[in-house]
């Protein structure tokens, strides 16, 4: 396998993030840094981003299925995307319509 190097646009176009998000999410530790190039410039190995981007998916699939079918825990409030899931699309529109006419203006 062929040693990549990739640029900070490169990683994100491969990961399908705004650069800015990815910055957030290197300060916040959530994604890995890229190393200085002595010429000046960051890289990033792609493999070690495939690994990243591997290891953060599998913890993605395992925070769904521990979610499993929205169904309301006992004790806790339902959030926001537990009320929506199961809604059509024109049902969500029309009570997002139906908050912003209730709410007073802003001053």
């Amino acid at each position: 396998m062929t040693l990549q190097l990739l640029r900070m646009r490169d990683v994100a176009a491969r990961v399908s993030y705004s650069e800015s998000k990815l910055y957030t999410m290197i300060r916040s530790g959530d994604c890995p840094r890229g190393r200085k190039m002595p010429m000046g410039g960051v890289r990033w190995l792609s493999e070690e981003m495939d690994t990243w981007i591997r290891k953060t998916y599998a913890k993605s699939e395992e925070a769904g299925a521990k979610e499993g079918s929205g169904q309301v825990k006992e004790g806790r409030a339902p959030t926001r995307l537990s009320v929506l899931r199961g809604l059509s699309v024109c049902d969500v529109l029309r009570a997002n319509t139906i908050a912003a006419k209730s709410e007073p203006p802003s001053q």
